[in-house]
C-alpha cells in the first residue's frame, strides 16, 4: 500500500523526519482563500473608502494587494495540496475544537497586547514564539529576528507610509 502515508520531508539540520498532511494543506489553502476573497468582495468595497486625489493613492490600493495575494497564495496552497491527496490520512490525536480554541486565545492576546503595551514590545515575544514553535533552536538567531524584525516594521510602517503603530 505505497502511497497511503503523508508525505515525509528530512530537515537537513538534525535529521529529524516531519510528517505534513495534505488535507491540512488543502483545508487551510481553501479557508485562506475565502478570506481573500471576502475581503475583495465584501470588507473592503464596504468599509475602506476609495476616493482619492488626481496623485494620490487610494486608501483601497494596499488592502486590495494583500487581499489578492492571500486569495492567490491560498489557491495555490489547496490546487498543491490537492494534487497531493491520498486516500488515508492519519487523525490527529487533538480534538477537533483544541487547536482553533488554543490559536484563538492566542489570537485575542496578541491583539490586547499590541493594542493596549505595543507593537514594538508585544511582537518580539509574538516572533520568538514563533520561531520557537516552528523549530528554531539557535538562540542568536531567535534573538536577532524576535528584536530587529518588529522593529524594521515599525520604522518601514512609520517612514512610508507616516502611520505610528500602536
Amino acid at each position: 500500500m505505497a502511497g497511503t502515508q503523508p508525505e515525509k520531508t528530512q530537515d537537513s539540520k538534525d535529521g529529524v523526519e516531519n510528517a505534513t498532511s495534505p488535507v491540512v494543506n488543502l483545508a487551510s489553502g481553501c479557508v485562506l482563500t475565502l478570506m481573500g476573497l471576502a475581503g475583495l468582495f465584501w470588507l473592503i468595497p464596504n468599509h475602506v473608502d476609495a476616493s482619492a486625489g488626481s496623485y494620490d493613492v487610494s486608501p483601497a490600493f494596499m488592502p486590495n494587494l494583500a487581499a489578492w495575494v492571500v486569495t492567490l497564495l491560498g489557491a495555490t496552497l489547496a490546487c498543491s495540496a490537492a494534487l497531493k491527496c491520498r486516500a488515508a490520512h492519519p487523525v490527529s490525536n487533538w480534538p477537533a475544537l483544541v487547536v482553533p480554541a488554543i490559536w484563538g486565545i492566542a489570537s485575542i492576546a496578541i491583539y490586547l497586547g499590541v493594542t493596549n503595551i505595543g507593537f514594538v514590545y508585544v511582537m518580539p515575544l509574538v516572533v520568538a514564539a514563533g520561531l520557537l514553535l516552528s523549530g528554531q533552536r539557535s538562540w542568536p538567531t531567535i534573538v536577532a529576528i524576535a528584536v530587529l524584525f518588529p522593529l524594521a516594521i515599525d520604522l518601514a510602517a512609520w517612514h512610508l507610509f507616516t502611520v505610528q503603530l500602536p
